[in-house]
């Protein structure tokens, strides 16, 4: 976020910069993989998928490790309606990314670590596929895919950070609807 927010900037303005700066990005990934000839398919994805370790904890529970290996399900299933061009990729893992926010509303809590642990190496598997399709992984910026798309995902926890610190220090009704809908709705859409 170096560059982006300002100690001069109100946190508002602040916000308005780092969804911006975020959005730039995600149309940089989204242009690049657009822009690869490159192909895949489901049996590839699906290979990677299965080679994501488990933590123990996920493993050792029937129940945690049964949802675990649903969640590479609906991966694969996701994966089966996707373009086949590397853009594809991209739109598989954002609707990964929407399948968890709806179904693990509290991943971030303590007791979620294990699980949390697991949908990260799945998230990182889909980055990594994503960037074997354009030449040398890197966009025509000359930054990796992978690169790009942690830069994105640290603007979109500065956005909620600064909304957080902003929520403490003014406590109305409408920071509160907004830090809600924050938390609901932290993904943007490229």
């Amino acid at each position: 976020v170096k560059n982006i927010v300002s100690k001069t900037k109100n946190p508002i303005d602040n916000i308005d910069a780092l969804r911006t700066s975020s959005k730039t990005i995600g149309q940089e990934i989204r242009s690049g993989l657009e822009g690869s000839e490159a192909i895949w398919n489901k049996n590839d994805l699906k290979s990677l998928l299965n080679g994501v370790e488990k933590p123990i904890t996920v493993k050792s529970d029937a129940t945690i490790n049964n949802m675990a290996n649903n969640f590479t399900k609906a991966v694969l299933q996701i994966a089966e309606k996707a373009d086949k061009k590397a853009v594809g990729i991209l739109d598989v893992r954002q609707e990964f990314d929407n399948l968890v926010q709806k179904e693990f509303p509290n991943l971030y809590d303590k007791e979620m670590t294990p699980m949390r642990q697991y949908i990260s190496g799945i998230r990182q598997t889909l980055n990594n596929f994503a960037e074997t399709k354009v030449p040398e992984g890197k966009l025509p910026s000359g930054e990796t895919v992978t690169g790009a798309l942690r830069k994105q995902h640290l603007t979109l926890d500065a956005v909620e950070n600064i909304a957080e610190k902003t929520a403490s220090m003014v406590d109305t009704p409408l920071v509160k609807k907004v830090m809600s809908a924050l938390r609901e709705n932290p993904l943007t859409s490229f």
